[in-house]
């Protein structure tokens, strides 16, 4: 499903599956970081490499808080699992004791 088209239920893929959502947003500074990189490699000097390098390390300011966010996010859906499992095993306890 192509993540600009809505779903049936009228949410977009990206709605859908916010794990999605932070890969997307990680890519734009990551691709950004890439980019000033390459360039400065090969173009710059003096001054202007100083501004390149702060620039830089903005940008992987900016991928550490969205893999934060995955990973807070990934920690909830998996203690949201457990709590599921956990219940999911209760119940089956109590049933066969009964």
């Amino acid at each position: 499903m192509d993540r600009g088209l809505p779903a049936p239920s009228g949410e977009t893929e990206m709605e859908m599956n916010p794990l999605r959502a932070e890969l997307h947003d990680l890519c734009q500074p990551l691709t950004a970081l890439q980019c000033r990189l390459e360039i400065s490699r090969i173009a710059e000097r003096g001054d202007r490499f100083e501004e390149v390098i702060e620039d830089a390390l903005q940008q992987t300011r900016r991928i550490f808080t969205v893999v934060e966010r995955i990973r807070s996010r990934l920690a909830q859906e998996e203690n949201h699992q457990g709590f599921q499992h956990s219940a999911a095993r209760d119940s089956a306890t109590r049933a066969a004791s009964q």
